[in-house]
């Protein structure tokens, strides 16, 4: 099986819900007489590269005698993606130390992407040390979200952040938001902790829930870069008792969006999809000016100028004054290979063939692109599923990569919150579901 992913460019919140899937062969693997090319295989991968890596689940940090006490330290970090020869650059991590309860692996680490999963039960306490590391930032493209003020000049390109506020929030959680339990309006400077206490009702839904900072104006720009991790209340599925009586598998998956501009060409910098929204483009440019490159700022990524010769970047230019009409970098969310340029010197078609994972933007599984998932022949499982992405809608499907056909889907629930009765995915044929960013599914 395979994620088929087509997207639908946004920033939005909302949902939730679980999957429960009939696998009727191996992932990865082949039913007898037949053949399995839709995903490239390990030994056809450039150097460093690791296509179709076993599934696998981030770190789960338990509670134990009632209670879960972590340390959460935001830095900046590098993560390792397997689509990526080198460590990517440009990401916000969270570093972790498990004080109370206890771990599937190692009881502290750093440069998870995403975050360590926490797990606590109904009844019980989460206390959270959250520790502001985000200090002597050097990412070009992480901008001071201020505004200009009215009459005052407006600068090609916004300040460069070198330090940030924090806090934390833990999304769906029904808890208290006082003080400091979940308070989206506290803030903390670099060098500074808070610590955070939720005490989980006794009566609280179980299911997928999530952690992330929730400091207005930067939160999208910290949950993009990696800062942001699952939290499980009780069972991820939600407790469901056939689920539990028939002792069927039941996984997590934090889905996030990461965009790395000439990824093939050995670029390892994690990009901001947003960059043309920020850069001023209230100056008009000169006759030819564009075409010239001399034209600033070009919209293109901030380290485009380091590519390899030969490196390109398709954007759209709308000439004339800004408007409401105007769409200068209204495709900065479209991966390069799906876009058409043409012009009197130029002529690149749309390359809908070009391999999945040489695409500037993807979809990471728990950290990894198009991970293996093996299941016994006619299994039913359970997928939890999260979209922790901050930008993108996920259109999800389940492809049975032996016969190519899409696995009918059963939605069990939705937010924490069991359905009345067992429906099909959103789409008309019920193979495909449409996950917001923040949904759980």
């Amino acid at each position: 099986m395979a994620f088929v992913r087509s997207h639908s460019w946004a920033v939005v919140a909302t949902m939730t819900i679980v999957l429960a899937l009939g696998l009727a062969a191996c992932t990865g693997g082949t039913t007898e007489g037949a053949s399995d090319t839709s995903l490239p295989t390990e030994s056809s991968s450039p150097a460093g590269i690791v296509l179709n890596p076993d599934f696998q689940e981030p770190v789960a940090l338990r509670s134990k005698d009632g209670v879960l006490e972590v340390e959460l330290t935001a830095v900046q970090s590098t993560a390792e993606l397997n689509t990526v020869a080198k460590p990517v650059e440009g990401m916000l991590l969270f570093s972790w130390k498990v004080i109370r309860g206890e771990s599937d692996g190692a009881t502290s680490g750093a440069n998870q992407y995403p975050g360590p999963t926490l797990m606590v039960n109904p009844g019980e306490r989460l206390i959270v040390h959250a520790g502001n590391g985000l200090t002597g930032l050097t990412i070009p493209d992480l901008v001071d979200p201020m505004l200009t003020p009215a009459g005052g000049n407006v600068p090609l390109t916004p300040k460069i952040l070198e330090d940030m506020p924090l806090n934390l929030h833990t999304h769906g959680l029904h808890v208290s938001p006082n003080l400091n339990s979940d308070n989206v309006l506290l803030e903390f400077e670099p060098g500074q902790m808070n610590t955070y206490v939720y005490d989980i009702p006794i009566d609280h839904p179980q299911g997928l829930f999530w952690y992330h900072p929730h400091r207005h104006q930067i939160t999208e720009p910290q949950v993009y870069r990696g800062l942001a991790g699952m939290l499980v209340v009780g069972r991820p599925e939600g407790a469901i008792p056939k689920v539990i009586d028939n002792d069927l598998p039941v996984r997590i998956m934090a889905l996030q969006g990461n965009f790395i501009p000439n990824r093939d060409l050995g670029m390892n910098r994690l990009a901001y999809t947003s960059w043309t929204q920020v850069i001023s483009t209230w100056q008009q440019a000169e006759p030819s000016a564009v075409e010239a490159g001399t034209y600033e700022p070009i919209a293109a990524p901030v380290d485009f100028p380091k590519a390899p010769a030969g490196a390109t970047f398709t954007t759209n230019w709308w000439s004339g004054p800004l408007s409401g009409d105007n769409k200068r970098g209204a495709f900065q969310f479209m991966p390069q290979n799906l876009i058409s340029f043409a012009s009197p010197e130029l002529d690149v078609p749309a390359d809908t063939g070009y391999p999945d994972h040489l695409r500037d933007y993807q979809i990471t599984v728990n950290g990894q692109f198009q991970p293996k998932l093996r299941a016994a022949p006619g299994q039913t499982e359970v997928w939890v599923i999260g979209n922790f992405g901050s930008q993108s809608y996920m259109n999800i499907g389940v492809r049975n990569t032996s016969t190519g056909a899409l696995t009918p889907l059963r939605v069990l629930a939705t937010d924490g919150n069991s359905a009345p009765a067992v429906v099909a995915g959103n789409s008309p044929d019920g193979t495909t579901y449409l996950l917001p960013s923040a949904s759980r599914v």
